[in-house]
């Protein structure tokens, strides 16, 4: 009856730790998931100002060209 008891309390417990267990990587995988999106944002952004800073870098240039051949 005592080793009854012990392994129904055993199995109780088994079972609470594997739904804490299913909870965390729950949580675990929707932080992922947000970080993978957060990240993807700041990539683009990045990239957004690569290009952006790229595009000022050829303007300036050309105006110094035109400034040095008398254009402007």
């Amino acid at each position: 009856m005592l080793l009854e008891q012990v392994s129904k309390e055993s199995v109780a417990r088994d079972e609470m730790l594997a739904a804490k267990i299913e909870k965390t990587n729950e949580k675990l995988k929707k932080a992922k998931e947000g970080l993978v999106e957060r990240t993807a944002k700041i990539q683009g952004s990045i990239d957004g100002l690569k290009w952006f800073i790229a595009t000022i870098a050829l303007i300036l240039s050309g105006l110094s060209i035109a400034h040095d051949r008398g254009w402007i």
